[in-house]
C-alpha cells in the first residue's frame, strides 16, 4: 500500500470538509489536486475531487479529516484496525488525465462553501460545467472548439490582439 494520502471533497450535504484516502501505487502519478476520482463512501462508490495532498502530520493529529462542526476525526474513508490505528480506504480510480480544477478554482470553491454553508464538494460540483460533472471526455469538446471556423472579423480581432500583446 502507498504512503501517499490525499484529501477528497465529496459532493454531498455533509459537514466534513474533505476525507482522507490512500492512493494505490499505480495511481500516484495521476492523483493530483483538481482531478475527479471514484472513491468508496459509506455503502457505495461516488465521484469526488482531490483537493489537496494530505500531510502525514495532519492525518496523525486528526486535523486532515476533522468534522468542521464537532472537531471529530471520524471519516467514512477510514476503518479502525486495532487500538488507535486507522486504515484508510483507497481511491478506486482517477477519472481525468489532467486536473479539471486549478488551484485558484479550488480556493474559490472552498471560500464559496464556507461563505454559503455548503460542503466543499457541493461547491465544486456546482462550479463545473455539466459535461465535466457527468464524466464526458473533455478532449472531445476541446477538439470541437478548435475545429470551429472563425469568421473574418474574429480572425482580424485575434490577430490584432496578438500583435498588441507582443
Amino acid at each position: 500500500m502507498s504512503d501517499k494520502t490525499v484529501l477528497v471533497a465529496i459532493p454531498l450535504p455533509i459537514a466534513t470538509e474533505a476525507f482522507s484516502y490512500s492512493v494505490p501505487p499505480e495511481l500516484v502519478e495521476k492523483a493530483v489536486p483538481g482531478v475527479r476520482v471514484t472513491v468508496p463512501f459509506r455503502n457505495r462508490e461516488i465521484t469526488g475531487y482531490i483537493v489537496a495532498p494530505e500531510n502525514r502530520s495532519d492525518r496523525d493529529s486528526g486535523q486532515g479529516t476533522g468534522d468542521l462542526l464537532t472537531g471529530a476525526a471520524s471519516s467514512p474513508a477510514s476503518r479502525v484496525s486495532g487500538p488507535g490505528k486507522k486504515i484508510l480506504k483507497s481511491i478506486l480510480a482517477v477519472l481525468d488525465d489532467q486536473p479539471v480544477l486549478s488551484d485558484k478554482m479550488l480556493a474559490l470553491t472552498k471560500w464559496v462553501a464556507e461563505y454559503y454553508g455548503s460542503s466543499w464538494g457541493e461547491a465544486i460540483e456546482n462550479a463545473l460545467p455539466r459535461w465535466v460533472k457527468y464524466g464526458k471526455k473533455t478532449g472531445k469538446y476541446i477538439e470541437k472548439a478548435k475545429q470551429k471556423k472563425q469568421r473574418k472579423k474574429q480572425k482580424t480581432a485575434v490577430s490584432i490582439i496578438l500583435i498588441l500583446c507582443t
